[in-house]
């Protein structure tokens, strides 16, 4: 968990879109991991490009060398999370729940 930026659907700008496209994933769904543009972050995409997670910040400086060497990412699994499990005081606005993805990622050998 401590790759993922576990609160990215619930403050990212666009957060009730990335809730939803993260609602139609199932097991197995295929992702992609992507550079962001003039961002050292990496951002987790669906196969419509949209943006429906993101990796922490020091998982974003491991994984961007090797996104050259993806293979396959897919949903694992996906969890709920809930505001009360935060270890800082989120803002007003974010939800009480919500889910994340997370990943299987297979590297070519």
């Amino acid at each position: 968990l401590s790759n993922i930026w576990i609160s990215y659907a619930a403050t990212a700008p666009n957060a009730r879109f990335v809730q939803q496209e993260i609602a139609k994933l199932r097991y197995g769904s295929p992702l992609q991991l992507e550079r962001g543009k003039n961002n050292h972050r990496v951002f987790i995409t669906d196969n419509s490009g949209h943006k429906i997670g993101a990796l922490s910040n020091a998982a974003s400086m491991e994984w961007k060398e090797k996104l050259p060497l993806i293979k396959e990412v897919r949903v694992h699994a996906i969890i709920n999370w809930r505001r009360d499990f935060l270890d800082h005081t989120p803002a007003d606005d974010c939800p009480e729940e919500w889910e994340v993805p997370l990943l299987e990622v297979v590297l070519r050998e």
